[in-house]
C-alpha cells in the first residue's frame, strides 16, 4: 500500500465538522463534520475538487510532474518496505511483467493533471476499508447480525438430525446409523476421513500444525457433522454468496460436489456464524481445508498438454469446483488467516490457481448462442457449467488485482488473455428451473443485441476507445455490476459496491498495469483516460436505471425474506430514517446515489445524537418525511443547504426503494446526513484528524463540542480574568464551560434545571452554579456573583426565548451574549431597549461556534490530549440498534451526549 512520511491521521465529518470520525487511506483521515459523528472516509471521493480535501501540498507544487523510468527499483520506494521490487516478483511466472519491469530504455512523463483531478495521482483513500479493517464481516456486506441469526434458525428448522453438534459430543459410530441418503451425511462421511488422513499423514512441507488425537477427532466430528454442514452451508449461501456469486446455487448438489469444495464452503460459512465459538473453530480448520484443496488431484496433475482437457465445461466440472474451492481458501486466508497464511496465499497458492485457470483454457469460458434455442433443447447444466467458469475466472482476475493494489504484486493475469464471454445477468444465473433460465436468456439476448457474445477483452478495448454514444453507454451499463466491476479491475470493500469504491483511482492503478501488457506504448495512455470516463458514465447509468430491478437485482432489500438473502446484490447502506416527522426513527436500507465532484463517500463509525436532529424528526425544524438526518456541514445558504434535504442542484444523495422504483429522499442534511452506515459528504464537512483519534469519543466534536467551544473562543472571545455565564449545561454548555476554563475566565457560572448537571459543570471548570428556572432568581444570583451589574460574557445553549431574555438581562457593562441553541420556528425574545442602550450590551447569534472546523477540530483534539477537554465525562455509547434507548436517555437527562456506534 502507499506509505507517506507523516503519521496517519483520520477525519471528522460534521456541520462544518460535527460528530463523525472518518478513516482514509491517506496518512490523514477526513472527518465529516457534524451529525455528531466522527466518520471514516471510505474509498472514494469524486475526482474534481478533491485536492482541497486531501492534499497537503500546494496545488502549484504538483505542476511539475516527475519522470518515471520503468526498471528503476528506487522509483518504487513510495510503496514502502513491505515488498521490494524483487520481492514483488518472487514466485511470479509472468514473463510479461518481468519484461515490463526492465523497460528502462523509455521514459514515461506523467502528464500534468487538471488541478481538479490531480488527486488521482496522490493516494487511494477508498482502500482504507481493507487496510484498516480486518475480518470478512467487517470488510464485506455480510448482512446484519439479526439476519445471520435468522439464517441459522431457518437451518435448524429444516434439520433432520436430532442431535445438537454445538452442545454435545458425537459418537463416531453415530455417523454409521444416520440417513445415508441425506447429502449432508454423505459429505460429512467423506470430509472427516480426508481431514484425518491429511493430519495423520502430512505431506511434505505441510501447512497443517494440528496433531491428530482423540480430542481433535471429536472436534472434527462436531465441526463437520451433518447438522453443522447444513448450518454453515446456509450461512455461506445467504451471507457470503452475494459478495462473490460464482457458484450456481440452483444446480449445486451437496452430495455430488467435490468434498473439498463443500469443506471450503463450510469453513467460510462458519466464519459468519453469530456464534463466536463457530468462528474460532473455523479458523482451527483453515489450514487443513487449504491443504485438502491444494493437494487435490485437480491441482496436482500438472497437465502439460491442454488438449487433454475437454473444451466442454460440463466435463470439467471437477476442475471448475477445484478452482472455486481454491478461491474460497484464498479469500478466507486473506481476510481471516494469519500473516503467514496470507503471505503463502499471495506467493504460492494463487500462482497455482492462475495456472489451473490456464490449464482449463480461458478461451473455453464461453457460452453457446442461446438466441434461437428452444426451451426443450436448452441444456441447463451446460449453461450452468459455462457461466460458473466465466464467473470464477472473473473473480480470480479480480483477486489478482486485489493483490496488485494491496500487496504491490504484479498482475499474473492480463487483459489480452481474457478471451472469455462476460457473465450473464442475475435473472438467468439465479433462475430456479431450466425453463425459467431459458426464458431469461431469450429476454436478455433481445435486450443485448449490440453486445451479444462479446468477450471481456473486447469490452475493455471498447472502453478504451472514443467516448461512448448514448446507445453504447446504455448497452455497457446493462452488463451489470459484476462485469462493470471486472472492467475496472479491482476489489471492493462491500461485495459489488463499485459505485463508490472504484471510481477513478483504482482503475488507474490496475488498468495501467494491464495496459502495458495488453496494448503497449506509452503514447496510448489516452486510452486509459477514455476508459475511465466511459466506465464512469456507464456505471452512473447502471446505478440510475438498472441497479434496482431485474435482470440485475432480483430482490427488494427493504423487504427480503431470509430464504432470499442469497439473491441480493451487496450495494446499499443502513440508515436511520425519520419516516413521518412524528419523532420516530426506523433503521432501513437506503441507496446511495452517484457522488458529485465536491463530495466523498464516508463510512460512519460513530454518530452523536443532537437536539437539532430530534427537532427535525419531530417537525419542529424544517424537514420532510423519510429524512436521513445527522448533521451539519456549514455553507453560506444555511437554511437551503442544511435543511433543504437536497443538493444545490436539486438532486438527492440517497434514495429508497418503493414498489420497485427508486424514490429520492430527504438527505444531504447539513451536507452529510450522517445517521447512516455510509453516506455522501460535502467536502466542506471533511476535516483531517490524527490516525489515533478515538472514533466514539470524538464523534461530538463535529457539532456540539465545536459549537460550545467555538462560541467562547470565537463569537464571544472570552478574556482571561473575565466572567462567563453558561445557560444550559448539556453537551454544548459543558463544552462552553471547559472552553471558559481554558481561556482562564475568573468566574464561570453554570445555569441549569438539573443539580447533577451543575455538579458536573463544577467538575469541568465552573466556579458557581445557579439552579433555574426562576428568572429573577437567576439574574439576582448572577449579579451577586459578579457585582454590581452582571457578567461580561454569556452564552445560551437552550434556544428558549425566556432564557435568552434572562441572559441579556444578566449582562454587565459592555457585556456580550450569544445564542447557539435553535428554538425552532419563529421565536421572539423581549429586550429592555433602554437597559441595552445605557450599558452597551451586545446580543449576537452563533452557528457552529463561528469556527473553521479544519482548524478548530484538530485543536480540540489537542485540548483533549492535554486534559482540557475530558469528553469521557459527557459521552455514552450505544449500538445503533439501541437508538431508541439513546434518544430516550438523552431526553430524560440520563445521558448528556449519546453516541450511536455503526461499527463494532
Amino acid at each position: 500500500m502507499l506509505k507517506y512520511a507523516l503519521p496517519k491521521p483520520r477525519m471528522v465529518a460534521g456541520r462544518g465538522a460535527d460528530e463523525h470520525v472518518t478513516s482514509a487511506f491517506d496518512r490523514r483521515k477526513p472527518v465529516a463534520m457534524d451529525s455528531h459523528a466522527i466518520t471514516a472516509v471510505e474509498n472514494n471521493t469524486s475526482s474534481q475538487g478533491q485536492d482541497e480535501l486531501w492534499l497537503d501540498q500546494d496545488p502549484g507544487s504538483i505542476a511539475e510532474q516527475p519522470t518515471v523510468v520503468f526498471g528503476d527499483d528506487s522509483l518504487f520506494d513510495y510503496l514502502g518496505n513491505f515488498n521490494s521490487v524483487s520481492d514483488m516478483l518472487d514466485g511470479s511466472d509472468n514473463q510479461d511483467w518481468l519484461d515490463f519491469m526492465n523497460l528502462a530504455a523509455g521514459h514515461f512523463p506523467i502528464p500534468s493533471a487538471d488541478p481538479r483531478t490531480h488527486l488521482d495521482n496522490y493516494s487511494f483513500h477508498f482502500l482504507d476499508n481493507f487496510t484498516r479493517r480486518t475480518g470478512l464481516i467487517n470488510s464485506f456486506d455480510c448482512g446484519t447480525f439479526e439476519q445471520r441469526v435468522q439464517v441459522v434458525a431457518c437451518s435448524a428448522e429444516t434439520a433432520a438430525l436430532g442431535f445438537d453438534s454445538g452442545s454435545s459430543l458425537i459418537d463416531p459410530a453415530l455417523l454409521e446409523t444416520l440417513d445415508l441418503e441425506d447429502p449432508h451425511v454423505i459429505q460429512s462421511r467423506r470430509i472427516i476421513p480426508e481431514i484425518k488422513e491429511l493430519i495423520t499423514v502430512k505431506p511434505r512441507n505441510s501447512v497443517i500444525e494440528l496433531e491428530w488425537s482423540v480430542a481433535l477427532e471429536q472436534a472434527c466430528l462436531n465441526f463437520f457433522s451433518p447438522t453443522n454442514l447444513r448450518k454453515f452451508l446456509a450461512l455461506f449461501w445467504h451471507i457470503w454468496h452475494p459478495n462473490c456469486n460464482y457458484i450456481h446455487r440452483p444446480t449445486f448438489d451437496v452430495a455430488s460436489a467435490k468434498s473439498m469444495l463443500v469443506a471450503s464452503m463450510v469453513v467460510m460459512g462458519a466464519s459468519f456464524s453469530p456464534d463466536k465459538s463457530d468462528n474460532e473453530q473455523a479458523k482451527m480448520w483453515f489450514n487443513s481445508v487449504e491443504e485438502m484443496v491444494f493437494t487435490d488431484i485437480d491441482f496436482c496433475d500438472h497437465i502439460n498438454n491442454q488438449n487433454v482437457l475437454s473444451p466442454n465445461p460440463v466435463k470439467n466440472i471437477p476442475k471448475i469446483q477445484a478452482l472455486q474451492a481454491a478461491f474460497i481458501v484464498c479469500t478466507y486466508q486473506g481476510w481471516e488467516g494469519t500473516e503467514t497464511s496470507r503471505r503463502r496465499t499471495r506467493r504460492s497458492r494463487y500462482s497455482t490457481v492462475t495456472s489451473t485457470v490456464r490449464d482449463l483454457g480461458i478461451i473455453y469460458a464461453r457460452h453457446r448462442d442461446y438466441s434461437n434455442v428452444l426451451c426443450d433443447d436448452f441444456d441447463w447444466k451446460d449453461f450452468a457449467a459455462r457461466e460458473q467458469l466465466i464467473r470464477t475466472i472473473l473473480w480470480i482476475y479480480l483477486l489478482d488485482h486485489a493483490f496488485v493494489i494491496f500487496n504491490n504484486l504484479p498482475p499474473r493475469m492480463v487483459i489480452r488473455e481474457m478471451s472469455m464471454h462476460m457473465a450473464f445477468p442475475e435473472a438467468a444465473f439465479q433462475a430456479e428451473t431450466s425453463e425459467e433460465c431459458a426464458q431469461e436468456l431469450q429476454i436478455w439476448h433481445l435486450r443485448s443485441t449490440l453486445i451479444r457474445n462479446i468477450t471481456f477483452r473486447e469490452v475493455v478495448e471498447s472502453f478504451c476507445r472514443d467516448t461512448f454514444s448514448d446507445d453504447m453507454r446504455r448497452c455497457f451499463a446493462d452488463l451489470g455490476p459484476l462485469n462493470l466491476f471486472a472492467v475496472v479491475s479491482g476489489k471492493a470493500a462491500k461485495g459489488l459496491e463499485v459505485d463508490f469504491v472504484l471510481r477513478r483511482v483504482l482503475a488507474f492503478h490496475a488498468l495501467i498495469f494491464q495496459h502495458q501488457n495488453s496494448f503497449g506504448g506509452y503514447d496510448q495512455l489516452q486510452s486509459v483516460r477514455n476508459a475511465l470516463e466511459n466506465w464512469k458514465s456507464a456505471w452512473e447509468t447502471y446505478s440510475d436505471e438498472f441497479s434496482f430491478s431485474p435482470p440485475h437485482v432480483m430482490v427488494d432489500r427493504n423487504n427480503i425474506a431470509t430464504g432470499d438473502l442469497w439473491r441480493r446484490i451487496a450495494a446499499t447502506t443502513t440508515a436511520l430514517v425519520a419516516p413521518a416527522l412524528d419523532g420516530r426513527f426506523e433503521l432501513q436500507e437506503v441507496h446511495l446515489n452517484p457522488i458529485q465532484p465536491d463530495e466523498a463517500v464516508v463510512e460512519i463509525h460513530a454518530s452523536g445524537v443532537c437536539h437539532t436532529d430530534l427537532s427535525c424528526a419531530s417537525g419542529k425544524l424544517p424537514c420532510a418525511p423519510n429524512a436521513v438526518l445527522g448533521h451539519e456541514a456549514y455553507c453560506y445558504s444555511f437554511n437551503d443547504y442544511n435543511f433543504g434535504g437536497k443538493r444545490p442542484d436539486g438532486s438527492t444523495a440517497m434514495s429508497l426503494m418503493r414498489n420497485g422504483k427508486k424514490e429520492p429522499i430527504y438527505s444531504t442534511f447539513f451536507g452529510q446526513s450522517s445517521f447512516a452506515a455510509r453516506t455522501i459528504v460535502h467536502r466542506s464537512s471533511l476535516v483531517k484528524v490524527p490516525q489515533e483519534t478515538p472514533l466514539d469519543l470524538f464523534a461530538p466534536l463535529g457539532c456540539g463540542i465545536q459549537t460550545g467551544v467555538g462560541a467562547v473562543f470565537n463569537t464571544l472571545d472570552v478574556k482571561p480574568g473575565s466572567s462567563l455565564a453558561v445557560f444550559g449545561v448539556g453537551s454544548v454548555g459543558l463544552a462552553a464551560v471547559m472552553a471558559g476554563k481554558a481561556r482562564k475566565a475568573g468566574k464561570i457560572i453554570a445555569i441549569d434545571l438539573q443539580p447533577e448537571r451543575l455538579q458536573l459543570a463544577k467538575e469541568l471548570g465552573a466556579t458557581d452554579g445557579v439552579l433555574g428556572p426562576d428568572q429573577e432568581h437567576i439574574i439576582k444570583s448572577i449579579k451577586d456573583i459578579c457585582p454590581p451589574l452582571g457578567v461580561d460574557y454569556a452564552v445560551d445553549c437552550t434556544g428558549v426565548p425566556s432564557i435568552v431574555e434572562t441572559m441579556v438581562a444578566a449582562l454587565g457593562m459592555r457585556g456580550r451574549a450569544a445564542t447557539v441553541g435553535a428554538p425552532g420556528g419563529e421565536s421572539y425574545a423581549k429586550i429592555n431597549i433602554m437597559n441595552h442602550l445605557f450599558y452597551g450590551k451586545e446580543y449576537v447569534g452563533c452557528t457552529e461556534g463561528d469556527s473553521n472546523p479544519k482548524a478548530l477540530i484538530p485543536y480540540l483534539i489537542e485540548m483533549h490530549s492535554q486534559g482540557l477537554l475530558p469528553l469521557e465525562k459527557l459521552v455514552s455509547c450505544y449500538d445503533v440498534k439501541d437508538y431508541e434507548k439513546a434518544i430516550a436517555d438523552m431526553k430524560s437527562g440520563k445521558t448528556i451526549k449519546p453516541v450511536l456506534k455503526w461499527t463494532a
